[in-house]
Order: C-alpha cells, then structure tokens, then sequence
C-alpha cells in the first residue's frame, strides 16, 4: 500500500497522475483560468513549479544523455504533502540496453521512521519485451533489506496493462492488499483507473478516476513500458488532462467530483502554465523545458 500511497503523492509530475490538493490523494490535475509562461519552447520538461494560497513546491526533472528521465526531485514550502513528506528524491536506474532496473525513493519523513530508503526493483521478461512486476524493498539501518509489497502485472493482447495486484508481505506471507484496473482511449491515454484497497474483510472498490485530454502535447510523455516499470501509467500519457472525474466508493454512499484544468501552450503545443482547480482551492503551474 505504501508504493500506491507514494506513486499517488506525486506532484503535478503529468498534471495527470494524482496530487496533494486532493483529500483522497488522488488525482493532480484540475485548473481553471491562466498563468504566466514557462522560460523555454523545448521539448524536455526540466521542471514545473506549483503555487497556492498556501504552498509552492517545485519538481525537477534530470534525463540522461539519451533523454530518458533518470531522476525526479520535489520540494514544498509548506512541510506537508497532503500529510505526508514534503520533499522526496526520485531516482532511475537502467542497463546498458536502457530497461529499468530498479528505482528508488529517499525522503527525510524515511530516516525519521528508520528507514534508510525504498527500493523497488522492476522485473523484466526478455523473451516478452515486457515487465512482470516490480517488487519493493524497505532498507532499515543496521539489518538486511526486506521484501515489503510486490506488484504484478497482466497484459492485454496489444501489450497494454490491463490490471496490477499487489500483495504485501505480512510476517512472511503475501497477501492481497490493493488492485488496479485500466482502460485507455483512442489516443493511447489512460481513460480509467478504478482501483480497490482491503478493507480488513477482502479487496473492495475504492475508487475510480477518469479522464479526458486537451489534444496538445503532454508536458512529459515516457514510453509505455517505462511507464509500466515505475508503476504509474499516466507517465505514458501523450496529452494533457482537462477533466478528472472521481468516484470514492468507500465511506457509504459513492461520491463524485470533478477536477478541471486549462492551460497555456507554447510554441511546441506543450504547457507553458496552467491554473487547476480543485474541491480544495486553485493552483498554478508554471513549466520549464530546453
């Protein structure tokens, strides 16, 4: 649960993947109005700083000589990431061949709970050309890292994720404790993510998020099976999010809202800025490239 947890916390890394603003920490996107511009026209988005009415944090972004993302790094202003770090470092590591190998996540909140880092280490099927699972590990000063959650995988006949179990490891057994669902529209684009959590008696639905794009260039698009290895599939995404729509199932009664964006473009179609506009108050983004 605690990968979910992270991978959900994530800020404004896609303006489509999940955000802080959010009370179920679930989606990032959401504006409405407009901001001022980014610096640059580039392609490769090297950082997206993000204000409101309390917080500004900023996520950077460093690519290897081949262009391919290697680490993601996030700082807010205001000690808290939807309760939880407010800073995090996002490391990639890959082979000679460019496959992910594994990726790790350091953050002070660790160190203050005795952990040194989390390692999650991407398993990789050559005869398929495809990821497996990604497995997690909980580095503690002084002793042996340990298996904490794994997560699988199952494809589809076009190569696409269709659905992820994970299981943690409870005192040296596995158990089931969240899956995921996915659909994608037309253009390749995650359209629903309907996702469900143990609520102490099995696996039940918790949540179902969905999507829609603006046609324009995403401010970061990795290629799917990267997306696939760092377990957060809106990393493939080639548009940008307009419109989350959000279904919470736990608690009684579903309940649903929206999230809305619009954004400013620059000469490469891809966001220069954006304002989001959440159940929980307005942000803005600024975005930089070279």
């Amino acid at each position: 649960m605690l990968r979910d947890l992270i991978k959900w916390a994530l800020p404004v890394l896609l303006l489509s993947a999940c955000g802080k603003e959010l009370s179920v920490d679930s989606t990032d996107p959401g504006y409405s109005g407009n901001g001022g511009g980014g610096s640059t026209n580039g392609g490769l988005l090297t950082k997206v700083v993000a204000a409101s009415s309390i917080d500004t944090s900023t996520t950077e972004y460093t690519y290897d000589v081949n262009k391919r993302l290697i680490k993601e790094t996030y700082l807010s202003t205001s000690g808290s990431l939807g309760g939880m770090q407010a800073s995090y470092e996002f490391r990639i590591y890959r082979n000679s061949a460019g496959i992910i190998t594994k990726y790790t996540y350091l953050t002070s909140e660790l160190a203050g709970s005795g952990l040194d880092s989390l390692v999650y280490e991407a398993r990789y099927n050559s005869a398929n050309a495809r990821y497996t699972a990604i497995v997690s590990y909980a580095y503690e000063t002084g002793f042996d890292p340990e298996v904490y959650d794994s997560t699988v995988f199952v494809y589809n006949t076009g190569g696409k994720i269709t659905k992820s179990d994970t299981y943690v490891n409870a005192f040296g057994t596995f158990e089931k404790i969240s899956s995921n669902d996915f659909t994608y529209d037309a253009s390749g684009n995650l359209g629903t993510n309907t996702q469900a959590v143990d609520n102490g008696t099995g696996v039940v639905p918790f949540m179902k998020l969905g999507f829609s794009y603006d046609g324009k260039k995403a401010a970061i698009t990795l290629p799917y099976l990267d997306a696939v290895a760092l377990n957060n599939l809106s990393y493939s995404n080639s548009q940008n999010v307009l419109k989350t729509n959000i279904t919470v199932y736990s608690g009684g009664a579903p309940q649903s809202f929206e999230v809305a964006s619009t954004y400013k473009y620059n000469s490469n179609n891809q966001p220069s800025s954006a304002n989001l506009v959440s159940q929980n108050g307005i942000q803005t983004a600024t975005y930089f490239y070279k």
